[in-house]
Formats: C-alpha cells, sequence, structure tokens
C-alpha cells in the first residue's frame, strides 16, 4: 500500500499529540525504575580523555566514571541488589541530556558543564570537576590571547558550552573567526592537527587530555587567559530529588574523606592507561576548595546551588513543551526559525547540486555497463559501482573531508584547508554525496536498458544508426521512462543522506536542529520541526516526480519496456 503524503502528516501530527501526552504521566522515580529492571544505564563519552574514555578491549574509564561506579556501588547496598547489571551507553555532546531527559540514560558522568540553561532539562550532582576555558594551537603559531584569533579559523567540539561561548564571543566582539564544529574532542583536534583550523578552543583539561595524544606533544601548547570557570557535574532526570541525593552523598563523601583527590592523582599526573599518557596537570586551587566543601553551584552568574529537583516537583514532572522558542531571538539575532530555515537552504543546495552530477554520471556509467561490446570499459563501471557502493556513506565522507587533502600535493592539500570551512564542509560533503549516489543510479539505468527487448538495439543499428546514435535516440529514451519510480526513490534519499554532513559540522538542516536543542534546551519542538520539514522536502518530490513521470509516460510501455 502507498502512503499519501496527507497521512505521512496525519501520522507525524498524532505522534506529537501522543509524546505530548505521554510526558505528562508520573513514575516512580529513577531508583524504582532500577529497582524493579534491576538494571542501571551509565551514560559515557567516548573519547573525552581522561573523565570518560575507551581503554583497552574497549573497555570504559576515567576520572568521571570512577565516580559514577562509586555510585553504582551504593545504588546496589540502598536497594540490596548485589546481581544489579550495569548498562553502558556512549553518549555524544548533542545527544547526552536528551537521553538523560528521556529516561533512556539514568546518569551521565563525563565532562557536562552544570549551567542554568541545561538545568531546564536535567539536574546536576555535586561538581566533579572544575575547568577553565582556553585554547589550543601550535606552539610556534605566536598565538597567546583569544583577541589574537579575530579573522582566523577555530575549531571546538559541537553542543559544548565552550561552541556557545566562542560563537558568542565572535558575534559580541565582531571577531569574523570562521568556527568549525566538530563531532567529538578527538576529531576537532584531528581538524587543528590537519591545519583546518589555527585553535581549538575547550574546556583546559580536556585539551591537556588531546594534547597527551598528540603525536608530538611538546609541539602543542594550551595558551591565552581563562574565558570562564565551569564546573562538570553528573546529569540526572530533574524530577527525582531522592536519587540526587543518593548521588550527591557518595561524591561528598569522597571528597571529604580525601578519595577523590587520590583519584585526581591517578588520572591527571601520573601516566593512565591503555598508552601510558601523563597529563601533567596539577590540582588547582578551585579543585582543593571543591574537595574541602563539595557542592552543586555553578559558575555561570547564578551562583546558587542547583535546585531544578525542587523547583519541578512543585511545577509539576515532565518535559515542558514551548513552541514559541523557535520565534525567540537567538544570540547573534533573527529567530531560532532562521536558523532552521537556513539549515534547510544549505540542506537543498546541497542535495540538489549532488543530484545534478550524480544523474550525468549515473546516465553515463549506467551505459557503459551495458556496452559489452567493449568490456574494459564494463569492467571500469562495475569496478567504480562495486567501490562506491559498499563502502559505508560516512567512512567517504571522513576520506574526502581528511585524507583528500593530505595525499594531494602539498600545495593543492594546503590550498583545500585555506579555504573557508564553510567550503571545505560544503565541497566534501558534495563529492561524497554525489559519486555514492551516481553509483546506485548506474546499477538503475543498467537494470532499465537490459530490460529492454534486444531488437529495439538490433533495429537501430540495422538503419545505420552507430551505436551512440542507439542509445541516445532509440534505448535511453525509454529506459529513463522505464527508471523514473526508482529514481524519485534516490532523489529523495540525497537529501535524507545529506544529514551525514553533520559530522564534519556542515550546517545542513538536523545540525541546525542540534544547535536549536544546544541553545534552547528543548529537544523534542526542534527535532519535531526538522522531522516536518523534511517530511514537506519529500511531499514536494514526490508530487514533482509524480507529474514528471506522467508527462514522459509512454503509451502500452510497462515497466518491462514491452508494448
Amino acid at each position: 500500500m502507498t502512503l499519501q503524503p496527507s497521512r505521512l502528516l496525519f501520522l507525524v501530527l498524532l505522534y506529537t499529540v501522543l509524546l505530548s501526552a505521554s510526558w505528562g504521566l508520573a513514575d516512580g522515580g529513577t531508583l524504582q525504575k532500577i529497582k524493579e529492571s534491576k538494571v542501571i544505564t551509565l551514560g559515557h563519552r567516548e573519547s573525552s580523555l581522561p573523565f570518560s574514555y575507551y581503554g583497552t578491549n574497549q573497555a570504559v574509564m576515567g576520572y568521571s566514571h570512577t565516580f559514577a561506579l562509586k555510585v553504582v556501588e551504593a545504588i546496589k547496598s540502598r536497594l540490596d541488589l548485589p546481581d544489579l547489571t550495569v548498562r553502558l551507553m556512549p553518549v555524544t555532546s548533542a545527544n547526552r541530556l536528551t537521553l538523560v531527559q528521556n529516561g533512556t540514560v539514568d546518569l551521565e558522568c563525563g565532562s557536562t558543564t552544570n549551567n542554568a540553561e541545561r538545568r531546564k532539562q536535567v539536574a546536576f550532582s555535586n561538581t566533579l570537576f572544575i575547568v577553565s576555558t582556553r585554547f589550543m594551537t601550535q606552539r610556534n603559531s605566536g598565538l597567546h590571547d583569544f583577541a589574537q584569533l579575530s579573522g582566523k579559523t577555530v575549531v571546538t567540539t559541537a553542543g559544548t558550552t565552550s561552541e556557545r561561548l566562542l560563537r558568542r564571543m565572535n558575534d559580541d566582539k565582531k571577531m569574523a573567526m570562521n568556527i568549525i564544529s566538530a563531532k567529538d574532542h578527538g576529531e576537532a583536534f584531528l581538524t587543528l592537527e590537519t591545519g583546518r583550523a589555527v585553535a581549538f578552543m575547550i574546556d583546559d583539561a580536556l585539551l591537556y587530555g588531546e594534547r597527551a595524544k598528540a603525536k608530538n606533544p611538546q609541539e602543542w601548547i594550551v595558551t591565552g587567559p581563562p574565558v570562564t570557570l565551569e564546573a562538570y557535574g553528573c546529569a540526572m532526570r530533574r524530577d527525582d530529588p531522592d536519587f540526587k541525593r543518593l548521588v550527591n552523598a557518595v561524591i561528598a563523601r569522597m571528597m571529604l574523606s580525601g578519595e577523590a583527590e587520590r583519584i585526581y592523582s591517578k588520572w591527571f599526573t601520573t601516566p593512565i592507561p591503555p598508552k601510558g599518557l601523563n597529563l601533567d596537570f596539577p590540582l588547582s586551587e578551585p579543585m582543593r576548595l571543591l574537595f574541602a566543601d563539595p557542592n552543586d553551584i555553578s559558575f555561570d552568574g547564578d551562583g546558587a546551588p542547583d535546585q531544578a529537583g525542587a523547583a519541578t516537583t512543585s511545577s509539576g514532572k515532565g518535559y515542558q513543551w514551548n513552541w514559541a522558542v523557535l520565534l525567540s531571538p537567538t544570540p547573534s539575532g533573527g529567530t531560532y526559525l532562521h536558523w532552521m530555515l537556513e539549515g534547510l537552504q544549505w540542506t537543498v543546495l546541497l542535495s540538489l547540486s549532488a543530484w545534478i552530477v550524480a544523474l550525468a554520471l549515473g546516465l553515463l556509467l549506467g551505459v557503459l555497463r551495458t556496452v559489452h561490446s567493449k568490456p574494459y570499459l564494463v569492467l571500469l563501471a562495475k569496478s567504480y559501482v562495486e567501490l562506491f557502493r559498499n563502502i559505508p556513506l560516512l567512512v567517504q565522507l571522513f576520506a574526502w573531508y581528511f585524507v583528500l587533502p593530505e595525499l594531494l600535493p602539498e600545495a593543492w592539500g594546503t590550498a583545500i584547508k585555506q579555504w573557508h570551512p564553510l567550503s571545505q564542509q560544503f565541497f566534501a560533503a558534495w563529492l561524497c554525496l554525489s559519486l555514492f549516489t551516481a553509483a546506485r543510479i548506474t546499477e538503475q539505468v543498467r537494470t532499465a536498458i537490459e530490460s529492454l527487448p534486444p531488437g529495439r538495439k538490433n533495429a537501430g543499428l540495422a538503419l545505420g544508426m552507430r551505436l551512440p546514435q542507439v542509445y541516445r535516440y532509440v534505448l535511453l529514451p525509454v529506459a529513463i521512462r522505464i527508471t523514473l519510480p526508482p529514481l524519485t526513490s534516490e532523489f529523495l534519499n540525497i537529501f535524507k543522506n545529506s544529514a551525514v554532513a553533520t559530522t564534519i559540522g556542515f550546517i545542513e538542516l538536523s545540525r541546525q536542529a542540534q544547535q536549536l536543542v544546544d541553545y534552547t534546551a528543548q529537544p523534542y519542538e526542534a527535532f519535531i520541526s526538522v522531522t516536518v520539514l523534511y517530511l514537506l522536502i519529500n511531499v514536494l518530490v514526490m508530487v514533482g516526480m509524480r507529474r514528471l513521470e506522467l508527462a514522459l509516460r509512454t503509451p502500452r510501455i510497462t515497466s518491462g519496456g514491452k508494448a
């Protein structure tokens, strides 16, 4: 059964209503959930060295993860569950708070900053770590202050408070920086290391962690006056003060007993697994004060302890819907709806430009796949299809973005790296989508041509046409009509596949939705809006391609090409 566009929109609206209603239902709290399921889910980072990261054999470890495991031990004792199962779930800067908020993750301990905006989504434990925001650059770059970054390319990690701080600094001080938002800290440092950016801004402890992993740590320095102090805490649901008290008690006990300081020494001043790296990051004065007086006070100007749990208890449980946020002003002017529409424009531009190349290349290679009198042409086209169709799209994107400039002559590679970051991201995503989609179109064209009766080709040759003329005037016109329905699917797929570009920081539609979540703490409004926009694209494409199919339809010609 074909699902009509109107039905798709109806299902989205129905899903929105049901989701809204479900958030109004109360539950028994995190401890009750853990007791009934006998499972606790811990959110962890994959590369936030040394807070939470993968060690040998993908074992999760780190400073923050040690606190999380201590909380697990306390829960086992409190609930009398010695066989409690611990489920580890990797999270990113972009999704960690949403996963906590919707109950997928019970406790997230990594490198998550406690601030007022995030306390609208989740509650925070007592502070685990206090950091300052600085930047890392090459030792010989001559950069030592944020003011010197004006007009230069700077990378940071998407979804972090540092990204917001950097963008606000750029707007307020008119610094004209080109900002790249990388997927995680490891990718951000790779962007710096390969010369695409001159500085990497993030929390200083994370910078020391990335520096320790570098091939030559002495080549890099962490510099710049601290812009802010930030407090890391474990994130948990806002509407569960009982669970928050348990987590806080564990952290306070560890700090007051001196255990936390010993854990600090293990992860920040001595070699750590799996490669024996030493961050050489001595205990700061703010950390000494924290160990003497555990608290959940943030540094974002409110100067007050986190009261999210109590506030939510009085205001009611559940997610607070606010569709008006789309019309709220952004820090850089305009509204968040303008952000979404800007992302939509880039998505459409990327997809259409990639489609033009993919269609032209796919038609050419599809023809070559059927020229059996020229086996080398068939082999060439077949090799292309097998190469690009069987390598995951994300791997291809990273190859074009990171690897290609390193394989080109040095002058060419350097020139590409000096392009505007948006141009680099667009070019890599365009090349990736074009070549990947062309491989799929090639097979569809080949199948359509081979489905035609051989008499058509023979008749053309008998009339004195050359082989290229036979394809141009006899075979391709009918084959294109036959392949229009699958081409419609590929046209839709290229719009959906464009979302992969968000992993290299390209500001397409889904990336703008993630930014909206980071700035407004309203994830469901953001992603439902994106869903509706993608559905509208699909409806327009389906209607347009259907009309094109009817206009080009040849009477009495079936999908097999026979009368």
